[in-house]
């Protein structure tokens, strides 16, 4: 009997996936390509696309692991291994499977692994002249800088273009200023490529936008005849006014004060009617009032007063709402139509100051692969540009795929199903639409079932599905199960059936936490002296508590020693194995400030500015120093920084010296102190590195400030041990935009601190793999991981959508192009016809849903659901949905567990312990005059390793043909960046023709037809990297060829000269066996200078 996994990866048949989570859609998408490299398949036929590059590394490195255990593999376990992929195992079929990793490895034209961005800039770098793009553009992620420029260009166009002035006052009037406008069109330019796309050919764009949005919601016009504004209405409220005057309720007689106050301003405007009548009648929410008559009342008034009272409320609500409807509506359509107008001026300026300066951005790719491939004859001929005809196509997480992104990839398929090439083509789509959360990137999960339909119809293509989990235990996936399938979160979620486990026996559990209460609010300290009282933490908050509750589960499980199981046994649970996920940020340092309270170790992906941090202020600090000595706030930031570390008395000493500028004070406080003095190396350094600030690159200037100064070590000595590697981290990353910023140019130091300021990119967060830490992140940024032990964090109610603002794109799946995009905002602001449309167009699916379904689904073992309510209540929330598909109350502990609890492996365990914290103390700060090992760098190429590279690279010149001298030093510049004397080159040339004419040096240049040749071969082998200058491979033997240009070397010293190159080449042979196990190894060392080839034995 066939199985699925067969069927699913069979190289003959196209297939769609629709894959639950932990199901192993990568291992699918593995075993689908190595079985088109069984059957002949040329890696540069394959295109595997994936939407992270995180994705697309893990993606390639768990192909060639799976190629190169099959190296090693005997011959039964290998055998074992195809058939079960459903691969026939002969000897053939094994001795191809065990060629396939050197033939992927050493190929010219690998497999693609890559994203879809990686892949259109493939697409658009082969077009130049085709694109509308800079032909020799940089891809950046750092955009910020080009959008302010933007912005102020169209500032300042705004003020000779009139269309664009109106836009720009009708955003700032109703958005209530200039920076909620500036937020608005932001939204705008997030949505370029659907705009580009809706308005593509149209000469008047914004125009056609906003006609097309016209036409789709229509126009409400004021009604100025309405029974609000006449006289009959006016004197239903002298009669309501008199009733209400004569109640002797304190808030009916209120009512009929106002109505007397209004009415007494005899006739007014249709505005000034609804503008006094609004705030009697409707309340800030903009709905009906409640009016209510009491029973002694009741029984004062007649039947003919009573249904006055009633019925003109009524009536006059539903005249305001109806003129407040009318207004959100024109309000609406007015506010788009100057989005258009700005938004689309705005892409314009954003795009002409990129080009301006060389660069492109994500968006950018997108689109200009998607314009390029709009013309049908494009398709075989970027196919044959980029050198390699794609046959095979396979995608994973297609849930998240843009309507654009399919539109690109379309016609690709489709023209490689068309071409008659002696192979068939393929198409592999692996997803889950349950899985779809990113929809304000552009995802659609509709466009998997409708991509899935269409190959269906034109590609004969198969429809599997996979609900069977290989990641999480029985409890887990029975939770799942009985929330996802409840009727309510059912019709919810897209396409859930129940899920299957493999692990049926892996113990597991999982636990509900009640609801936590609001916690009374306590009096604020509304004033305290910042220089001598801290901020006190705000322990008050619901978050804070919910943070110290899970700080105690967490703190329970390690001191219970909780089971996981982990190697092939169960051990004591660790910090590294939780991991606590949340919706969204809005309370993550409160939560943190809990967790930390009860002595968790954490590490947070936090979102924050790289000039958020003091380290990195530091740094900025000093070269603003540089560059304004008389800064003296500056000057004394970087004096009692890391980087000095000098002390609050020397401060004080400096203070003390008569000159006007701090500077000045500490260059002649430093000719009267010792030179170890602290004040002394400081003022040394920073005179030094005056000099060099208008000489030297900022990069180079700070690597030098880093080497001298030690700076990475000094910040590591006064944080405490779980911040050292963020922290450095940070430094690393300033370095780096100290080299990335204005592309690498020698810029200015003035230049670097704006651009820095301007573009202000997040901070890097890196996570040190040797320390035990919880860590605390989203469910966005989880996406693909996984933990043992899982804790939702902050399920209960929340704030509601943070974005005032945001665009809403009408794209049906089965639609080529958007049908309208229209600036979306609060619910309250928006006309009834607003409100409909934009429920129209929501996707089938939850996303809210799907979140909830991702974080659940990281667990492994254990699941702890927490949450706490907030101020304002709210309505449906993840804690509430939980219990209400559990039928438990909200304030109850739900608890459930798979089996008896197991035993671990080694009752002697004893938990890691993370590295004691360290304080901050003044001593602890590495004098300038101590001496720290300093990092290792690589060394300069020594003229000793340049003159073999020249060498060898004139042998392998020779050894094809005759070259003249100037092209052989052509050569040379080119594919060695080296440019030798003439004379150097001369003697170098001579050494090797002298070694052409010595026949068994001549053989390693001499090739049969089974034997190939690696020049320059770079292999990776226990952490470090070998370069090896030659290896030759055929069937049976890898020979590696060293060669060595020095010139005191004879026969007599021959022996000694081999010994010192012995641990060399056994670090090459040792690196070469990793690469061929089977094969064996033979080791020589060239001497050119001689000439002699001799073999060093193992």
């Amino acid at each position: 009997m066939t199985s699925d996994l067969e069927i699913s990866t069979d190289p003959q048949k196209n297939i769609n996936i629709f894959a639950s989570a932990g199901s192993g859609k990568t291992y699918l998408l593995i075993t689908r390509i190595c079985r088109l490299l069984l059957t002949g398949v040329e890696p540069q036929q394959i295109l595997a696309i994936t939407f992270t590059r995180k994705s697309a590394a893990e993606m390639k490195q768990r192909l060639y692991d799976r190629l190169a255990s099959w190296v090693l593999m005997d011959d039964a376990a290998l055998s074992d291994e195809l058939t079960h992929m459903g691969e026939t195992a002969n000897h053939d079929v094994l001795a191809h499977a065990r060629e396939l990793y050197e033939k992927c490895l050493f190929s010219e034209q690998t497999i693609r692994m890559s994203t879809f961005h990686s892949f259109c800039e493939d697409i658009i770098r082969a077009f130049p002249l085709e694109s509308e793009l800079p032909t020799a553009f940089e891809l950046t992620e750092q955009t910020q800088q080009y959008i302010n420029q933007a912005w102020q260009q169209l500032l300042h166009l705004s003020e000779k273009n009139q269309a664009l002035a109106a836009a720009m006052e009708q955003l700032y009037d109703q958005f209530y200023g200039l920076d909620n406008a500036r937020k608005a069109l932001l939204c705008f330019l997030a949505a370029r490529n659907a705009w580009l796309v809706l308005s593509q050919g149209q000469s008047k764009p914004a125009e056609f936008g906003y006609q097309s949005l016209l036409a789709r919601l229509g126009e409400l016009e004021p009604d100025d005849e309405a029974w609000l504004y006449q006289a009959e209405c006016r004197a239903c409220l002298d009669k309501s006014m008199r009733l209400l005057i004569d109640n002797r309720t304190p808030k009916h007689a209120e009512l009929g004060a106002k109505i007397a106050d209004f009415l007494a301003r005899g006739e007014c405007s249709n505005e000034e009617i609804f503008a006094r009548l609004k705030p009697l009648f409707l309340t800030a929410k903009d709905s009906a009032r409640d009016f209510k008559i009491n029973a002694q009342w009741r029984a004062e008034l007649d039947d003919a007063d009573y249904q006055h009272l009633i019925t003109t409320h009524q009536r006059l609500c539903a005249e305001l709402l109806a003129v407040l409807n009318q207004r959100k509506h024109s309000q609406l359509l007015a506010n788009n139509q100057a989005w258009y107008v700005a938004g689309e001026l705005f892409v314009r300026q954003y795009q002409k100051v990129k080009a301006q300066h060389g660069v492109i951005d994500f968006d950018d790719l997108e689109w200009e692969t998607y314009r390029l491939l709009q013309a049908e004859d494009n398709v075989l001929w970027i196919q044959y540009k980029l050198g390699q005809k794609i046959r095979h196509f396979l995608v994973d997480e297609f849930q998240d795929t843009s309507a654009i992104q399919w539109q690109l990839l379309k016609p690709l398929i489709e023209s490689s199903q068309e071409q008659q090439i002696n192979t068939a083509a393929s198409l592999f789509l692996v997803g889950d639409s349950k899985q779809s959360i990113y929809r304000f990137r552009g995802a659609n999960p509709e466009i998997q079932q409708l991509v899935a339909d269409w190959s269906q119809r034109n590609l004969a293509s198969q429809q599997l599905s996979n609900d069977h989990s290989w990641r999480s235990s029985a409890a887990i996936i029975d939770f799942v199960n009985d929330v996802f399938s409840s009727p309510a979160l059912q019709q919810r979620v897209l396409g859930f059936r129940p899920h299957s486990v493999e692990h049926t026996s892996l113990w597991g559990w999982v636990k509900i936490l009640p609801l936590l209460a609001y916690p009374e609010q306590q009096d604020k300290e509304y004033f305290r002296n910042p220089l001598t009282t801290a901020r006190a933490a705000n322990t008050h908050t619901p978050y804070y508590n919910e943070g110290r509750q899970i700080g105690q589960e967490i703190q329970a499980l390690i001191t219970q020693r909780t089971p996981i199981y982990a190697g092939g046994k169960y051990r004591p649970v660790r910090y590294q194995d939780m991991l606590i996920l949340v919706a969204t940020r809005a309370h993550i340092e409160d939560l943190k400030q809990g967790l930390i309270s009860c002595d968790v170790p954490l590490f947070g992906h936090d979102k924050n500015k790289l000039l958020d941090y003091l380290e990195i202020q530091d740094m900025v600090a000093l070269l603003g120093i540089l560059i304004d000595p008389y800064d003296d706030q500056k000057l004394c930031h970087v004096l009692r920084s890391p980087l000095f570390a000098v002390t609050d008395q020397d401060l004080i000493s400096i203070k003390q010296i008569d000159s006007p500028v701090w500077m000045e004070k500490l260059s002649q406080l430093s000719t009267m102190l010792e030179d170890d003095h602290p004040l002394r190396s400081a003022y040394t350094c920073l005179a030094d590195w005056q000099a060099m600030a208008d000489q030297l690159p900022v990069h180079d200037l700070m690597n030098r400030i880093f080497t001298q100064l030690h700076v990475l070590k000094r910040y590591r000595s006064i944080c405490k041990a779980e911040d050292g590697p963020q922290i450095v981290a940070r430094l690393q990353q300033f370095l780096q935009q100290c080299l990335a910023l204005d592309s690498g140019r020698y810029s200015s130091i003035e230049r670097f601190l704006t651009q820095l300021r301007e573009i202000n990119p997040d901070a890097h967060m890196q996570a040190d793999q040797n320390s035990d830490y919880v860590e605390i992140m989203t469910v966005h940024g989880a996406k693909g991981l996984e933990a043992p032990v899982v804790i939702l964090a902050d399920c209960g109610p929340s704030d509601g959508r943070s974005d005032p603002y945001w665009t809403e794109i009408d794209w049906p799946a089965d639609s080529d192009t958007p049908q309208h995009m229209m600036l979306a905002y609060a619910e309250k602001s928006l006309s009834d016809r607003g409100k409909d449309y934009l429920q129209s167009i929501q996707p089938s699916t939850d996303e809210d849903v799907n979140l909830m379904y991702v974080a659940i689904t990281r667990a492994k073992q254990i699941l702890i659901v927490s949450g706490a309510q907030s101020a304002r209540g709210g309505k449906q929330h993840w804690h509430k949905e939980i219990c209400s598909a559990l039928g438990i109350e909200q304030d109850e502990v739900y608890f459930k567990q798979t089996s008896a609890v197991p035993a671990l492996a080694d009752e002697h365990y004893s938990a890691q312990t993370l590295t004691p914290s360290v304080d901050f103390a003044a001593d602890l700060f590495i004098p300038l005059d101590r001496p720290v090992d300093a990092e290792h760098n690589p060394s300069e190429p020594t003229v000793a390793s340049q003159d073999g590279i020249i060498v060898h690279k004139i042998l392998e010149c020779l050894a094809t043909a005759e070259m003249e001298d100037q092209a052989l030093l052509n050569r040379l510049a080119l594919d060695c960046q080296l440019r030798p004397d003439h004379t150097r080159f001369s003697q170098l040339k001579q050494q090797a023709l002298r070694c052409m004419q010595d026949e068994t040096i001549a053989t390693v240049f001499t090739l049969n037809d089974q034997q190939q040749a690696y020049n320059e071969i770079a292999i990776a082998h226990n952490q470090s990297v070998h370069v090896i200058d030659r290896l030759i491979v055929d069937r049976e033997q890898a020979w590696i060829i060293d060669f060595k240009t020095q010139q005191q070397v004879d026969l007599n010293n021959i022996e000694h000269e081999c010994e010192k190159f012995s641990d060399q080449l056994e670090r090459y042979r040792a690196a070469v066996r990793s690469l061929y196990p089977t094969l064996s190894i033979r080791s020589s060392l060239v001497f050119t200078s001689i000439p002699l080839l001799i073999d060093v034995a193992g």
